[in-house]
């Protein structure tokens, strides 16, 4: 997971830096000649890098994914036979995005977890009545929220990409 995380944050930052390029560029086409080669010779080096790095995350994904499944084998061979795969490049970048949210999200959720042990037993996050729950159990209950609505995007993932759908399946029979 750590490793979908890292690479899927370089790619965010680098499609961003390849975006900014793109209009700084298309701004100074007038200018110097050498300077445009230059800067087109610098966004060709990043694409390529880009490219690479999203088939290091396709296959970080399709590890996760397979991984997640490996205790309901037969299960999820049903369920690759019987998917549906429609390649939907728009909708792999938003579920990146929220992808990389969850991340966030979940680092901060950890945190709080942290803190929340730190204080012990005697802290008075517990509620006054028998039937409210602690505030360590609520940040535990919205952490594993987060986690399933990763996973969910995982499985979007899985049937909007040919190419995850196929690593998976690879990763999944060996």
């Amino acid at each position: 997971m750590e490793n979908y995380n890292h690479v899927n944050g370089q790619i965010s930052i680098n499609e961003r830096a390849l975006g900014d390029s793109m209009e700084y560029l298309n701004t100074v086409t007038g200018g110097d000649e050498l300077s445009s080669l230059e800067m087109r010779d610098q966004i060709d080096e990043l694409c390529v890098y880009l490219n690479a790095a999203k088939s290091k995350r396709d296959k970080a994904v399709a590890a996760i994914i397979a991984h997640r499944w490996s205790a309901r084998r037969d299960e999820f061979r049903l369920l690759l036979e019987k998917m549906t795969v429609q390649s939907k490049p728009d909708a792999e970048k938003v579920f990146h995005e929220e992808c990389a949210d969850i991340a966030a999200q979940l680092v901060e959720k950890d945190q709080a977890i942290s803190e929340l042990k730190k204080l012990g037993p005697s802290s008075p996050t517990k509620g006054k009545h028998p039937d409210e729950i602690s505030e360590l159990d609520a940040e535990q209950a919205a952490k594993t929220l987060l986690e399933r609505e990763r996973d969910e995007l995982f499985m979007r993932l899985l049937r909007s990409s040919r190419c995850i759908y196929l690593l998976a399946k690879e990763t999944f029979l060996k």
